[in-house]
């Protein structure tokens, strides 16, 4: 699945260079409301071990003010190495608070720090699980801006620290590209017929325990536009049969939409999903969907998508957590 990240990592990215026409070209000083970057490296734990190839974030922000941000954010750590001398993978999303300063006109600094969920599969006790923590992500990163080149794209150079009570830390060097947009696209005024949207998902699953194939399965979603960037829905997901699992249920989710241009668009979703795996103990189960996408409007009524998920399996029962890379296709009333 960490394929699919990169390939994911990798479209997030693409739209960069596909959302700005001419008409930006001599715009080079405008004011960022939303951007998006990938940054990919290496790092050490707090034992002094390599964390092992590849350590990569995903963020999205939003602008408040000149100044301060917010950003969500997917970090895989990579495989660092545990106390017992194991490969760990572990993973996680934040939601970040940052501060940038201009240096001069080709240069920023951003500082942020925020809580961070983190998911990590390892053994405890001969048992593979996925432990799962709250800490602490903290970045520091140098923005470098190519504006002569194509506006709002920037290199971007980020260390980042994690810390998480009674677990290792790691910090993580990276370097990749980001870009900025004015964040003034698709209109969600009250009278604009995509308030209400039906979507039909495909979905490639991976269960995060050795010795599972990949499964597919389908997802149907509602979903009703509440105000200019927000969206709550109600979807119906059937995750195909793997070793361990043969789950479905329903999900209840809030997403945060950020528009980049007329066109195309981000976002950030959350949500408690029900479910029940005939696999597992075949009990109805409260479990957790944490979403990142990408998404495309291709006319006033359709729009197709990218998102990469994780479901959060809490129940020490089962501890089936799982990746989800979505092609959605959605259609709008």
């Amino acid at each position: 699945m960490n394929k699919l990240k990169l390939i994911f990592l990798v479209l997030l990215l693409g739209v960069s260079f596909l959302t700005y026409g001419d008409d930006n070209e001599e715009d080079t000083n405008r004011r960022s409301n939303v951007y998006v970057s990938a940054v990919l490296g290496n790092g050490m734990t707090s034992k002094g071990d390599r964390t092992s190839m590849p350590v990569f974030n995903i963020r999205i922000g939003q602008q408040i003010n000149e100044h301060i941000s917010v950003q969500f954010v997917h970090a895989n750590e990579g495989h660092p190495e545990n106390d017992r001398g194991e490969k760990d993978h572990r993973d996680g999303f934040g939601i970040l608070g940052a501060y940038r300063v201009d240096v001069n006109e080709d240069l920023k600094i951003e500082l942020s720090a925020g809580p961070y969920f983190s998911m990590n599969t390892t053994d405890i006790d001969g048992v593979e699980v996925d432990d799962k923590n709250l800490g602490v992500l903290a970045s520091v990163a140098a923005l470098y801006y190519l504006n002569e080149l194509y506006p709002g794209l920037h290199i971007r150079t980020e260390l980042d620290h994690v810390e998480i009570p009674g677990e290792f830390k790691t910090t993580s060097l990276m370097i990749g590209i980001g870009q900025d947009f004015d964040g003034e696209g698709i209109d969600r005024s009250s009278d604009d017929p995509k308030m209400f949207r039906l979507s039909l998902i495909g979905s490639h699953y991976k269960t995060n325990h050795g010795g599972t194939t990949s499964a597919q399965g389908f997802q149907i979603e509602a979903g009703k536009q509440i105000s200019e960037n927000i969206e709550v829905a109600l979807a119906y997901i059937d995750e195909g049969v793997d070793e361990r699992v043969d789950r479905e249920g329903v999900a209840a989710m809030v997403y945060y939409e950020l528009p980049l241009t007329d066109e195309w668009s981000t976002l950030a979703g959350v949500g408690p999903y029900v479910a029940r795996n005939e696999l597992g103990t075949d009990e109805v189960n409260l479990h957790g969907i944490i979403t990142l996408g990408v998404n495309y409007q291709m006319s006033e009524r359709y729009s197709v998508g990218a998102r990469f998920s994780r479901i959060v399996d809490p129940n020490k029962d089962e501890d089936n957590d799982r990746d989800k890379a979505d092609i959605v296709f959605s259609v709008y009333f």
